[in-house]
């Protein structure tokens, strides 16, 4: 009898200890898991400038009301639309282009 509680104690204690592998096993995967989602994340690739001649250069000299500077004055018109400098490679439209900038009031 008593070999036979000692075997049901050990099946029942290798059922626990299965059951603790199993669980410690899930967490590790869930952690790995997530610390690559985490560092993979796709971030936006900074765009490149753009390499292109504007139709038109402003330099907007009107005056601005308090608070206002946030808007920047200089600004290019490409393709009948505002743009601005930030999306442009400025240096090489200054060599490459014929337009200047115009100021505006």
């Amino acid at each position: 009898m008593s070999k036979l509680l000692t075997n049901k104690l050990m099946n029942m204690n290798q059922k626990g200890f299965a059951n603790i592998i199993l669980i410690i096993v899930i967490v590790a995967l869930t952690v790995v898991g997530g610390y690559f989602v985490l560092n993979n994340r796709s971030t936006t690739p900074t765009p490149t400038p753009l390499r292109v001649c504007p139709e038109k250069w402003y330099d907007n000299r009107m005056p601005s009301t308090v608070g206002s500077n946030d808007v920047p004055r200089e600004y290019f018109i490409y393709k009948g639309v505002r743009r601005e400098l930030s999306e442009f490679d400025v240096n090489w439209v200054k060599t490459n282009c014929s337009v200047k900038p115009q100021a505006v009031y």
